[in-house]
């Protein structure tokens, strides 16, 4: 019987331990993802027209992962300001896309990130993921934390879509290529 309650509360501790460093995980994204989107010189070119416009896109099973992006960029930037740049953030379902200048993907259901990432091509949205082994799938950032953060780019995508980054941020990130 002590086994079995030493072996519940170990798995209660990793339990917590993981969802703590999903949280942090999404904290650290939900600075970064924003910021990197205003280095792409089309983006800023539209952002003189309208407000940045950032859709976190989800599916049943990652909700609250969204819930709390979402939750998380307008701590990060009250105001609706990144940067002195307006935005606006809306949080939708996968069956409930619409345009937008950036999509966040928090999605973990593979079959659906081939409709989302042909969604984003033809529509010309920058994408962001959370895992970098998600760029595979036709998505165009993503961001490595280790000791250091460092941005992944697919390459594929961001020449595909004309995507305009300074080559000292590209200097510095990791590229993916197919």
């Amino acid at each position: 019987m002590k086994f079995i309650i030493l072996i519940i509360s170990m798995f209660s501790s990793f339990i917590l331990k993981a969802n703590s460093i999903e949280t942090t995980t999404i904290k650290i994204e939900s600075k970064i993802f924003p910021k990197i989107a205003l280095f792409e010189k089309n983006i800023k070119y539209k952002l003189e027209k309208h407000p940045l416009k950032i859709q976190i896109v989800y599916e049943d099973s990652t909700k609250k992962q969204a819930e709390i992006f979402y939750d998380e960029i307008n701590k990060n930037y009250p105001n609706n300001k990144i940067s002195n740049y307006d935005y606006i953030l809306i949080s939708n379902k996968i069956d409930k896309l619409t345009k937008s200048d950036i999509i966040i993907v928090v999605l973990n259901t593979k079959s659906l990130f081939d409709k989302l990432a042909d969604f984003t091509k033809k529509q010309h949205i920058l994408s962001f993921v959370q895992k970098e082994s998600y760029l595979k799938y036709g998505f165009a950032i993503s961001i490595h934390i280790r000791r250091k953060i460092i941005p992944s780019f697919n390459k594929n995508i961001i020449k595909e879509q004309f995507f305009d980054f300074p080559p000292p941020l590209l200097s510095i990130s990791y590229i993916y290529s197919d």
